[in-house]
């Protein structure tokens, strides 16, 4: 099966900051969207997580070792199905365990999904909450999914017309999310893929302001150029008003294989984990994750000695007697955390500082080090070289692009300060 993928998000015109993320793993035939929580704390955190966890099953072949999350689920379902309930419930648990306290408070951090999953001219789909997948086939557009939202379930329940639904008070409301409890219900589906298939994953940034029928239009009228549509729709949610952040990514049956196996079509919802599954969840979060997160007892105990010596040194340097211990000054503990690659660049005068803002390029992927990078249509060079530097740019809105063997990996729209730092992190 041979399969093109394009994606790309923007922050759009209202929001100050894009909540949204999305990966595209080729190699892997997947695709995960998420639309983090405007209405709640640290939405983009919550999106970011829930895309990393879930990839990172698929490319890091972990599918086996998180079998205790999904061993409840029907056993007649595909184990591509469980493989993608097991990575969801993973991400569902991890968003729940770092929820953060504020003013004596748990905070609230949610995120939709939207899991799509190609094996064996197969299509396997994990979604909860009201992004969307769509598909296009002989020019007609389908939506797979159901919102996990308010004002559909008045919809469906016929409480209100589809004329009200377009101007319901509520209709951003949602009724199923990851990250709000700690467990959750997980719609499954799955279908048989065509060659000439389009799947449209989006947040509710594109479908928002623009129309199934205009989504329709664009999707037949590109053919094969799958990267323009991605541009355009983007494009005509902004130009409706942009009241959100835009994303989506589009996958397209180039071909597909002789040696398969084909499966009905199923529509089903995954129940609420058991609590014993949720035990077995926090298990693998610390067996996978919980180790790279600790950093070892001497790193800490260096990093608190070179802290004292640089404050015993300053109050030297003063005139002033050092401190004793740490607590006698006004700082709090030392807390060692991993922090992002700092750029290194020779000090400007202070009006030149203030003409520039300075993106912060960060590639966790070795292969993606090695994409083209664009800024503004203007080529920057490989992302390797730029990797642990910062780029000065203009105040203002621009556009970024990266492209590994012509294939758009990220394409994104910001828009900085003077002075001020955008950091942009790409698996």
């Amino acid at each position: 099966m041979k399969i093109i993928f394009s994606a790309a998000t923007d922050v759009g015109q209202k929001r100050e900051r894009n909540e949204d993320y999305f990966t595209v793993v080729p190699e892997h035939n997947l695709a995960v969207l998420c639309d983090g929580m405007g209405g709640l704390n640290a939405g983009d955190v919550a999106s970011r997580a829930t895309v990393r966890i879930v990839s990172n099953v698929f490319k890091k072949h972990l599918e086996r070792k998180i079998a205790p999350v999904y061993v409840d689920i029907n056993t007649t379902l595909p184990n591509e199905a469980k493989y993608i309930v097991g990575a969801i419930r993973l991400a569902n648990r991890h968003l729940t365990n770092i929820t953060p306290v504020k003013g004596g408070a748990r905070q609230q951090m949610g995120t939709t999904i939207e899991v799509a999953y190609f094996a064996g001219n197969n299509l396997f789909i994990g979604h909860v909450g009201d992004s969307r997948i769509y598909r296009l086939r002989n020019q007609t557009l389908e939506q797979l999914t159901d919102d996990h939202s308010w004002v559909n379930e008045l919809l469906q329940d016929k409480e209100i017309t589809e004329a009200e639904a377009e101007n319901f008070h509520a209709r951003n409301v949602i009724t199923r999310a990851l990250g709000v409890k700690p467990t959750v219900k997980i719609d499954i589906l799955i279908s048989e893929v065509q060659p000439g298939d389009k799947y449209l994953l989006c947040s509710d940034g594109l479908t928002g302001p623009v129309s199934d029928e205009l989504i329709k239009q664009e999707l037949v009228r590109c053919g094969n150029d799958i990267q323009s549509v991605t541009r355009q729709l983007i494009t005509a949610a902004n130009n409706n008003g942009g009241p959100d952040n835009i994303t989506l990514a589009i996958a397209h049956v180039v071909s597909v294989s002789n040696q398969t196996y084909k499966l009905s079509r199923v529509s089903q919802t995954i129940p609420e984990e058991t609590p014993g599954i949720i035990s077995d969840a926090n298990k693998l979060l610390h067996d996978i994750y919980g180790k790279r997160q600790k950093r070892p007892l001497w790193s800490v105990m260096a990093a608190f000695v070179i802290l004292v010596i640089i404050i015993t040194s300053f109050m030297l340097w003063k005139g002033k007697p050092a401190p004793t211990s740490i607590s006698e000054t006004n700082h709090q503990p030392p807390v060692v955390e991993q922090t992002l690659p700092v750029e290194t660049t020779t000090e400007l005068p202070q009006h030149e500082e203030q003409a520039f803002g300075t993106l912060h390029i960060v590639i966790w992927s070795v292969e993606n080090k090695q994409a083209d990078v664009f800024l503004d249509g203007k080529p920057l060079g490989k992302a390797l070289n730029i990797y642990n530097e910062g780029i000065k740019v203009t105040p203002g809105r621009h556009n970024l692009v990266l492209k590994l063997n012509s294939l758009e990996i990220y394409n994104n729209t910001f828009t900085i300060s003077a002075s001020g730092k955008k950091t942009v992190e790409i698996d």
